[in-house]
């Protein structure tokens, strides 16, 4: 019975592990390839579409985003709250511009657990020459009550005629 005790044991050892693991993994599984650069945003990671094409994003710097965040917070008046959302929408103040077409400006957002949350924009139809739209990608973390900004990434497509109209991060002419 001693025997059989001991060698059950790692085995429930190495299983309860191995969830811990996966919930970790969880998080991250819209990441398929990623390179950590110095300020930890990410190295063209690629992500994959909802109709399963993957899709480039090039990084953004972060610590000049941050800095922003953080005098907002700061100039707020105290417990009040900023949303990521809001904080995507500080950091690129664009507005569609209805008059030149069906220029579109769009939003996701949702919590990834652990205190992390990913906020999308998507700024289509623009009436730029040879970029038709914009998307950036932004994970933020809750530090205290405070949310930080952790990496923010950015692709783009082309107008047709001009380049790749397939979002990605080839120049556009």
């Amino acid at each position: 019975m001693r025997y059989l005790i001991l060698l059950l044991f790692p085995f429930i050892l190495f299983s309860c592990q191995k969830k811990a693991v996966q919930s970790d993994k969880d998080v991250k599984t819209e990441i398929v390839k990623k390179g950590t650069m110095k300020d930890g945003a990410t190295k063209e990671p690629i992500r994959v579409a909802a109709d399963g094409t993957p899709e480039k994003f090039v990084a953004v710097a972060v610590q000049e985003l941050n800095e922003q965040v953080s005098k907002a917070y700061d100039e707020l008046q105290a417990g009040t709250v900023i949303t990521p959302l809001e904080i995507m929408q500080m950091l690129f103040p664009n507005e569609a511009n209805m008059s030149e077409g069906n220029e579109l400006l769009s939003y996701e957002e949702g919590p990834l657990g652990n205190d992390a949350y990913r906020v999308i924009m998507t700024h289509d139809n623009m009436p730029d020459d040879s970029v038709n739209g914009e998307k950036y990608v932004m994970l933020l973390a809750k530090q205290g009550e405070r949310w930080s900004v952790i990496s923010l990434e950015k692709n783009w497509k082309c107008q047709e005629g001009r380049g790749d109209t397939t979002w990605g991060i080839e120049p556009c002419k």
